[in-house]
């Protein structure tokens, strides 16, 4: 009852008509309406409302498909970007098991992507709930897309780039299409090659503008490098968690009580330190995770007590990602290509070592 009146409190009804209302829909006097009691007794009343609401359903249940087929993860339950992070290593690795091949990642950048919106556009494509699944039509090439950030892998064999640089072409003319202004300037290409003689060729143009090549890039809050490499990843973390440490040494000569500090740590220092720690954890150097849990420590010597490492939290994270892919995969008699598939070993125990098909 107090969630159906938090829900419907509007000012409309009184106290005593919501209790009406309630009791008119709940008539077992159970005290626990769901979603079909409810539905059941507004549809009437919906009027011509009935249309629309039904459009906006089918709309809803069209997105999600396309958003699984994109493989976009950003304004989704239980997604992050460690998802969006982890599935682009996932497949890179995968296609680089095999010998002769390279893969070429376009990091696109936009100009003001929500603010060039045209409402007639969109009422146009909403009302036909034209959503494609997807703009790549070649396995070889992946899109990887959290909310307006948008990545394109080509994963090339034999040195045959024609359906990467197909694609590329395809997304500029989509994008122009669209009404979405891609940035020339911004957009870069890194190439992840473990062959021993390299000689890729030029990399694609958008708008006549060849695209800047780079060593390294912060995709979703990591540093992506040409290598595999996480040194800049964990070095940018400890810097700042070293900054937040300042802090909490301020708190504790304030005689501020052990408990907050524990909670300050968690909320301020443990939150960085632990950024992102499923996608680059694994394939930290020891070095680098001496270098990290240096820190722990030094936090637990100002707070005065114990607190969890960076390897108990990676392995309680872990357990939590993978306990949710279980829940959002059904039993493999019902499993389809839109169900999102479980990460490649090589991503959740990420390698610096070359891979295995590299020559």
């Amino acid at each position: 009852m107090e969630e159906f009146q938090s829900y419907f409190t509007d000012g409309i009804l009184s106290k005593e008509q919501m209790q009406e209302l309630y009791f008119s829909i709940d008539r077992q006097r159970s005290d626990n309406l769901d979603i079909d009691q409810l539905s059941e007794y507004f549809s009437p009343h919906l009027g011509e409302y009935v249309n629309v609401l039904s459009a906006l359903e089918k709309l809803n249940v069209a997105i999600l498909k396309a958003m699984d087929k994109t493989k976009e993860f950003a304004y989704r339950a239980n997604r992050s970007v460690d998802d969006a992070i982890n599935l682009a290593l996932h497949h890179i690795l995968q296609h680089l098991d095999s010998p002769g091949t390279y893969a070429r990642v376009l990091f696109v950048d936009f100009s003001s992507a929500f603010n060039t919106i045209l409402p007639p556009l969109l009422q146009d494509k909403l009302s036909q709930l034209n959503v494609p699944d997807s703009t790549c039509s070649h396995d070889s090439v992946k899109l990887i897309k959290f909310a307006d950030d948008t990545t394109l892998i080509g994963l090339i064999s034999n040195n045959d780039e024609s359906a990467y640089r197909r694609e590329v072409d395809r997304l500029v003319s989509w994008c122009s299409g669209n009404n979405l202004e891609l940035n020339a300037q911004k957009t870069v290409e890194m190439i992840v090659d473990f062959r021993k003689s390299t000689v890729p060729p030029p990399p694609p143009s958008v708008m006549d503008s060849p695209i800047t090549s780079v060593e390294s890039f912060r995709f979703l809050g990591t540093t992506i490098t040409q290598d595999l490499k996480w040194e800049p990843t964990i070095s940018s973390l400890i810097k700042k968690a070293q900054q937040r440490m300042y802090f909490l040494r301020q708190l504790r000569k304030a005689k501020l009580p052990a408990q907050m500090l524990v909670q300050f740590y968690t909320a301020i220092i443990e939150s960085i330190l632990t950024s992102s720690i499923t996608v680059w954890f694994a394939g930290a150097t020891v070095r680098d995770k001496q270098r990290l849990q240096r820190i722990v420590r030094s936090a637990e010597e100002v707070i005065g007590r114990s607190l969890p490492s960076l390897q108990d939290l990676r392995k309680k994270r872990r357990r939590m990602e993978l306990a949710l892919l279980m829940t959002l995969r059904p039993p493999p008699a019902t499993t389809s290509a839109q169900t999102p598939p479980l990460i490649h070993t090589h991503v959740l125990d990420a390698r610096t070592a070359p891979p295995a098909g590299a020559q």
